[in-house]
């Protein structure tokens, strides 16, 4: 037979089956189960349709979990150099719709001096609009309290830092995220090997230390 473990939770909310091949505990709570709803059982089938629907199933949500988990973390460091902390100013919960406050925020304004830029009046009449715009609850003395964190942070890439708009640029495209990150990588390196070059370049046309003196 088929037994689904959320039927003996439910069944039982006290009850929870952990490690059903070796522990000893499980076992006497499936068996309670069964014996008691032993009527209600299906037979157990190894061509079970449903049974290999879950298991696709668990396997789809495993791999959605942690590309999920992965492209957050990518965006944490990404954010980190440009807007250090955004992720921890905003403590509401994921919503419904899956979006989360501190990622849409992130989205507009992607860097400090998206913030600072302006006076605190006007950052705060601009987060109240975005507010409204995204479906937020309002509050000026959040908004003064995030234009006050931003005034204190340093960040490691410039505003106008051309990779970073590239990668926005591209992103804003709806390009995937592999091709991207792959695209804004190249351009790093193309950008790394042309300063090294002129740094190179320079260190060659500089005079000798002889003909300096002489």
């Amino acid at each position: 037979s088929v037994v689904n473990p959320i039927l003996i939770h439910y069944y039982n909310p006290n009850s929870t089956v952990r490690k059903v091949k070796t522990d000893k505990k499980d076992s006497v709570k499936i068996a309670k189960y069964c014996l008691e709803h032993w009527n209600d059982l299906r037979e157990y089938s190894p061509m079970d349709t449903i049974r290999q629907q879950l298991k696709l199933f668990s396997r789809q949500y495993s791999l959605y979990m942690k590309n999920n988990v992965s492209l957050q973390n990518n965006l944490i460091s990404l954010s980190d150099k440009t807007f250090p902390g955004v992720d921890t100013l905003f403590k509401s919960p994921e919503r419904a719709d899956g979006h989360q406050k501190w990622v849409d925020f992130f989205t507009t304004f992607w860097h400090v001096e998206c913030v600072t830029g302006s006076s605190k009046k006007a950052f705060i009449e601009r987060y109240q609009k975005w507010c409204r715009r995204n479906g937020y609850n309002f509050s000026a003395s959040k908004a003064s309290e995030v234009y006050d964190y931003s005034l204190k942070q340093l960040t490691t890439l410039p505003k106008g830092e051309p990779v970073y708009q590239f990668l926005d640029k591209k992103r804003s495209e709806g390009k995937p995220y592999n091709v991207y990150m792959t695209a804004g990588a190249n351009k790093f390196l193309r950008i790394y090997y042309a300063r090294v070059k002129e740094r190179l370049q320079a260190l060659d046309d500089a005079p000798e230390p002889d003909e300096m003196n002489s």
